[in-house]
């Protein structure tokens, strides 16, 4: 994981300290995951200490470890979604290559994936899935060239997608990535394209 891939929460940048700290804290975090250690059995002073940062750096950074967790899964969805071709986001989306061209590049992480869905609470999975799925709904717009989607559109379509999505990474994880992308995107797009492909349609 690069420091500059370190997801900032506002748009101005980011000095190059902070994102070191928070690179820090994240492979940390990752180091004890890798150890066998499960996230509850951890503490912000096991995380801060093998960083080799204080507590209160941690705290200057992150509320707790779920805040960290987020950002990591959020890092790695981020990169996922900003590879994703602009052809695979053409309507139908039941018909695209849009499931296996996430999957393919999610599995780039596959190792800091498998970290997190085994070793972490999947709720935690949540609300990363789901920005990175309301920024896709945006670009599939914007390509097919359709009017903005209502309000209460684009949250549900993000949320039950993103839900849907976590989903199956989850499933995928914590059966060792046996399937390739093309197996496990078919079980995914089966489910979700025809009816994506519905409500995106309708406003056409």
């Amino acid at each position: 994981m690069e420091s500059g891939e370190l997801q900032g929460t506002t748009a101005k940048p980011i000095d190059r300290r902070i994102l070191r700290s928070r690179q820090k804290l994240c492979q940390a975090l990752l180091e004890e995951l890798k150890e066998g250690h499960r996230l509850e059995t951890l503490s912000v002073s096991t995380i801060a200490a093998r960083s080799g940062l204080t507590r209160k750096t941690f705290y200057a950074h992150f509320h707790s470890l779920d805040d960290v967790v987020g950002q990591i899964a959020a890092n790695s969805f981020q990169r996922a979604i900003s590879q994703v071709e602009d052809e695979a986001l053409n309507l139908p989306v039941a018909d695209s290559r849009l499931g296996v061209s996430i999957l393919s590049h999610l599995a780039d992480d596959m190792e800091t994936i498998a970290l997190l869905a085994t070793q972490c609470p999947s709720a935690l999975f949540l609300e990363p899935a789901g920005e990175a799925i309301a920024q896709l709904l945006d670009r599939i717009v914007r390509v097919n060239k359709l009017p903005p989607l209502e309000e209460h559109v684009h949250e549900y379509l993000a949320q039950i997608v993103g839900g849907a999505f976590r989903g199956a990474v989850m499933a995928w994880a914590k059966r060792g990535f046996r399937e390739n992308p093309e197996a496990a995107s078919k079980v995914l797009m089966t489910l979700l394209g025809p009816g994506t492909d519905d409500l995106l349609q309708q406003q056409r």
